[in-house]
């Protein structure tokens, strides 16, 4: 059986009870699968951290330049 979201290997413990255990199988990449896609929203926060950082860098120069155009009319 698999997972439906991250697709990891599950076994039934009903129907799958006279199978061994495979440590490859289900634990070490079921582990690789979890820290890859960790990685992957680890590395989307940082990258949204930093457009919204970029973001409103851009917005906050955008209100000081219309603040000192005000201020000088």
């Amino acid at each position: 059986m698999i997972t439906d979201f991250l697709k990891l290997y599950e076994k039934d413990p009903i129907a799958n009870a006279n199978d061994t255990f495979n440590i490859t199988t289900m634990l070490n990449e079921n582990w690789d699968k979890i820290d890859l896609d960790s990685k992957s929203k680890a590395n989307d926060i940082s990258n949204l951290s930093k457009q919204v950082a970029s973001d409103l860098a851009d917005n906050s120069t955008q209100l000081l330049l219309k603040t000192d155009k005000t201020d000088n009319t």
